[in-house]
């Protein structure tokens, strides 16, 4: 479906550039620094609109069934690494998703 792989698209770009942006705040920390706070501050406000928007419409496709296989598998990979990236969200101070704890459909 159009609309979802649009979806899982910019969740996974979003979780790419955490990713970036987790790994370069802490070499900063490691210098003493305190980071970019202008760069944390303007991801912060882009991701709290793709975990609670994008996410949730996934999330709710997923309920009712929507996702289709690929989508399905898509969804709980990016599930998976945002529970992985659960310690950096909170280190940066940025929002952090409610995700559930098994990736059974539900």
């Amino acid at each position: 479906m159009p609309g979802i792989d649009v979806d899982l698209d910019m969740l996974e770009t979003a979780v790419d550039g955490l990713r970036r942006l987790a790994g370069s705040h802490g070499s900063d920390e490691e210098r003493g620094g305190r980071g970019d706070e202008a760069a944390i501050y303007s991801f912060s406000i882009r991701w709290g609109t793709l975990i609670f928007g994008r996410l949730e419409r996934l999330e709710h496709y997923n309920r009712a069934g929507r996702l289709g296989a690929a989508g399905l598998q898509r969804y709980f990979a990016l599930r998976c690494a945002l529970r992985e990236l659960e310690p950096s969200m909170r280190a940066l101070g940025i929002a952090v998703p409610a995700i559930a704890t098994t990736d059974a459909a539900t």
